[in-house]
């Protein structure tokens, strides 16, 4: 079939239904869309579209040729029977989703996954129904703020992207169950508000390079990381940290978590029930408020110089250690 060359500016869906249909020309028209339809004809081979401002499917499909046009408007039509939308693998560069996903307003799965995105469209906004969105596989430096409006996501997958930081605001995703950031090799925090995703079940951070939290409470799993930051988040507001029973080793690059540190204002610190053999350096000069440190069962063989510089201690517990001796350390 030829239609080239007209003034075209939409084709009828019920070109699909042609079984003979092999070959459709609609060079040179005003087309911006071609029918989903097409995707399902049965014994289409060849379409072609060149000098159409076309958008569905995107150039970057139309430049793969037929095969890939094709399979490109045939995951629309399963989109459209199965509340998914695949377009995953699709080499898609421009952030702007298409007008017809933005149109399906109770579309639960989204899957834009392995493709070349370093943003996402604002319009996502409008599915307010998604609770399934891979992103996996792209060119994300930053998580699209775009996201942290979609309330109602329970599976968030964003692994093998080069984003740096998560912002603090994903705790706007409280239903959040699945989140996926492996191989990110710039993220080296992750905040505090993770905390308060209570439901969150499966958190993956392998290869991401995490200063905070340290490795030993990555290794217990999700629950011991939510539980970790929930507790220095709300460390924020009452001044006092409890991180006992976390098993967390004096052996690493950094020896006390960064964003402890961070927090300059704290009058109680426990470190309990750990395997600390000795404190960070930057302990007494970071945290010089502190008035209560409780490093109770861990392995300190002497008493930490680090104390030296808390002015302001006025408990310390180092019960059920390893001390020797208290040397010749002074208040």
């Amino acid at each position: 079939m030829s239609l080239d060359r007209n003034s075209l500016l939409e084709l009828p869906s019920t070109l699909g239904d042609l079984q003979r249909l092999r070959v459709l020309r609609v060079e040179d028209n005003g087309l911006k869309e071609l029918p989903p339809e097409l995707g399902i004809s049965p014994a289409l081979e060849e379409v072609l579209v060149q000098g159409n401002p076309l958008k569905v499917p995107p150039p970057e499909v139309v430049r793969q040729g037929t095969r890939h046009m094709l399979d490109y408007l045939r995951r629309i039509v399963d989109f459209q029977r199965n509340n998914l939308c695949d377009l995953s693998s699709t080499c898609l560069a421009d952030p702007e989703l298409p007008e017809y996903v933005l149109r399906q307003r109770s579309l639960a799965t989204l899957l834009l996954n392995d493709n070349r995105l370093e943003d996402l469209d604002a319009g996502v906004t409008r599915l307010q129904g998604l609770t399934f969105l891979d992103l996996s596989g792209n060119l994300l430096r930053h998580l699209p703020p775009p996201l942290l409006a979609l309330t109602a996501l329970q599976v968030l997958k964003l692994g093998g992207n080069d984003i740096d930081a998560v912002p603090g605001e994903i705790a706007r995703l409280r239903h959040l169950r699945h989140l996926s950031l492996e191989h990110n090799p710039r993220m080296q925090y992750l905040p505090p508000t993770v905390g308060l995703l209570t439901d969150l079940s499966v958190l993956e951070v392998s290869r991401c390079p995490l200063r905070s939290p340290p490795p030993d409470v990555i290794l217990a799993g999700p629950q011991a990381i939510v539980d970790y930051l929930g507790r220095i988040y709300q460390a924020s507001s009452s001044g006092e940290l409890f991180l006992e029973n976390f098993d967390m080793l004096s052996s690493h690059a950094d020896m006390l978590d960064p964003q402890v540190k961070a927090l300059t204002g704290l009058n109680v610190l426990s470190l309990a029930s750990n395997k600390f053999q000795e404190l960070d350096p930057e302990l007494g000069l970071r945290l010089t408020h502190l008035r209560e440190l409780y490093l109770r069962a861990n392995f300190f063989r002497e008493l930490p110089e680090e104390l030296v510089g808390m002015g302001r201690l006025a408990v310390l517990h180092l019960d059920q250690n390893e001390l020797r001796e208290l040397g010749p350390w002074k208040r």
